[in-house]
């Protein structure tokens, strides 16, 4: 009877032992996606950044802009936040917010995927950083083209009726003219 006892204290432990190795797995993978997601990895990147910490920034971003990251590890920010993420395939974007001389910088950090995992793309995110003071102008233009296109729509009755009216009094005066032309001709005729 001990022997029956203590081999269900066995299979429960292993049992038991299982469980517990399931539940270590799900938790690892869990944390393993959750540190890979896009808006993890921009945000381990710009900390890494802010840090000083070049090879932790280097490791977050792609092969290719790596050499941009050392180019650019002068540029002091003082803190981060990262909020919306865009995925679309193998590329996502992340809205970032850098403060910076207690200014509050606001821009895309584009991710690509590679090597199964999501990568900054450093290069991109820069271009979309030196883009920031031609993007108000960009929006002001935009903002004076649509006001414009509103007050053309406001105005466009009257300028319809002002070109009609123009046309009527062009289509009169050319009526006059042939109506005098014929008057000259016929004159000349007689003479």
């Amino acid at each position: 009877m001990a022997t029956i006892k203590s081999s269900v204290v066995r299979v429960t432990s292993l049992i038991s032992l299982i469980r517990l190795a399931g539940v270590v797995f799900l938790l690892a993978a869990c944390q393993a996606s959750v540190e890979t997601a896009p808006d993890k990895v921009a945000a381990a990147f710009w900390q890494a950044v802010i840090a000083g910490n070049l090879p932790a920034a280097q490791n977050q971003a792609t092969k290719d802009s790596q050499a941009s990251l050392m180019a650019d590890q002068g540029r002091k920010y003082a803190a981060v936040q990262v909020g919306a993420m865009t995925l679309d395939g193998d590329s996502a974007t992340v809205v970032t917010l850098l403060t910076q001389n207690d200014k509050k910088v606001s821009f895309n950090t584009a991710l690509l995927k590679q090597d199964d995992g999501w990568k900054v793309d450093y290069q991109q995110t820069r271009m979309n950083i030196s883009m920031l003071p031609f993007q108000s102008i960009v929006n002001e233009l935009q903002n004076i083209g649509e006001s414009f296109g509103e007050q053309l729509q406001q105005q466009m009755p009257l300028i319809e009726k002002g070109l009609e009216s123009f046309g009527d009094q062009l289509k009169r005066q050319l009526e006059d003219l042939n109506q005098s032309l014929e008057k000259s001709h016929a004159a000349k005729k007689t003479n």
